[in-house]
């Protein structure tokens, strides 16, 4: 039995509810309506289901407070907002900050509605407000930019006079997919084209090198043996890096078989696995949500060559898009120039240090990064050598993409 829903006045013609709920097992009930609302939902992908953020939340969540916002009108859920909040230090001062269910494994959050311009959004924003002084600061990352769900949440935020900030954090490339390989291929650069079928002609000469595609969760293991070898296990940033990471894409894996979204992709050298692309395949689109390769073999471009056949195979099947997700690197923009801009918006209370906080982030930073553009160089180079003297001078890069 879900908790007792306590009305909320909005500033919507509609009368809704709001139900927060502080208990992740209590969630189950609402798997069905949750989904079926992401999918009539502007941002219909993957990481915004129940399946997907439960995933998340029993391998993070860790010590945070879970509230899950809901807004329902009658009998619908028109609304959800999956928010955390932990007591953080920031520049030195102890706040407690709410966040979507998010963390830098995470590649897209939002609100869930079906219409930016339902009032569901403002119903959320009053909700957020009526809580404070409850927190200092709300950490909403990372929310596409461009998306008209993005423009309702920072103009509900405006016109009730907030202290807020919005700052660009993640920009992720993306392909749009053709009809056919040809047209793909007739797409791309005549210079990288031109490398590209070399070293796919070098890949298939011989048969050393095979391609394979495992949708059973199984396989989960293979790609953490592959992931453990490569230079982003070294920085904790792999699939196997740490437990709650293993767990996470372990979990995901069961669940994403289970939804029918999973696809291993393997590359492999005499029957050996070498690289790997863990993806999601939802609505027609292809999330690369992670991949790698065994730095012994980095001569033979594993990364470009799993890559170059999981594209035409999500061609082959009528997928139309391939996103690549993460940061724009300059492997994901040899194959596109195509950006999604993704980005943090801050929210503020109305008390004295956090208002100061705003000030000095919004106000302060950029009036000094405008007249003293020096200043600003000097503390990133400083920022760059402290960086290098504490991780060392080799950063691990080979040429498998």
């Amino acid at each position: 039995m879900l908790p007792a829903r306590q009305s909320h006045p909005t500033p919507s013609d509609g009368q809704f509810t709001i139900e927060t709920i502080d208990s992740v097992d209590r969630l189950s009930s609402l798997r069905e309506p949750w989904n079926d609302l992401v999918r009539h939902s502007p941002q219909n992908i993957p990481f915004l289901t129940y399946e997907w953020l439960r995933t998340w939340w029993d391998a993070f969540g860790g010590s945070a407070e879970p509230q899950v916002i809901t807004v329902w009108r009658g009998e619908h859920l028109m609304g959800i907002a999956p928010m955390a909040y932990r007591r953080i230090l920031i520049n030195g001062v102890p706040c407690r900050v709410g966040k979507f269910w998010s963390n830098p494994f995470s590649n897209r959050v939002h609100l869930v509605t079906r219409d930016p311009a339902n009032g569901v959004v403002d119903a959320i924003v009053d909700y957020w407000l009526a809580q404070e002084p409850a927190w200092d600061q709300l950490h909403l990352e990372p929310v596409p930019l461009a998306c008209p769900l993005t423009h309702a949440l920072v103009h509900a935020f405006e016109r009730r006079n907030v202290a807020f900030g919005v700052r660009e954090s993640l920009r992720s490339p993306y392909l749009t997919l053709p009809a056919t390989w040809d047209e793909f291929m007739a797409g791309l650069s005549s210079r990288f084209r031109k490398s590209l079928r070399q070293q796919m002609r070098t890949a298939r000469s011989g048969g050393k090198l095979r391609v394979t595609v495992a949708n059973s969760a199984d396989t989960v293991e293979t790609a953490f043996e592959i992931a453990s070898k490569g230079r982003f296990h070294e920085d904790g940033t792999s699939i196997a890096a740490t437990e709650a990471q293993r767990r996470f894409y372990n979990d995901l894996a069961k669940v994403a078989f289970d939804r029918g979204w999973l696809v291993l992709g393997f590359l492999e050298h005499e029957g050996q696995p070498i690289a790997y692309e863990y993806n999601l395949y939802y609505d027609g689109i292809m999330y690369a949500l992670k991949s790698g390769y065994d730095p012994d073999f980095a001569e033979h471009s594993p990364g470009r060559v799993l890559m170059h056949e999981m594209l035409r195979k999500v061609i082959s099947v009528g997928g139309r898009e391939y996103d690549c997700l993460g940061m724009d690197e300059d492997y994901k923009l040899r194959w596109t120039k195509d950006i999604r801009t993704h980005g943090r918006i801050t929210v503020f209370s109305d008390r004295f240090v956090p208002r100061a906080q705003h000030f000095l982030s919004y106000r302060m930073q950029p009036w000094v990064k405008h007249n003293f553009p020096w200043a600003v160089k000097a503390r990133r180079v400083a920022r760059g050598w402290l960086s290098a003297r504490q991780q060392g001078d080799g950063d691990g890069n080979g040429n498998g993409r």
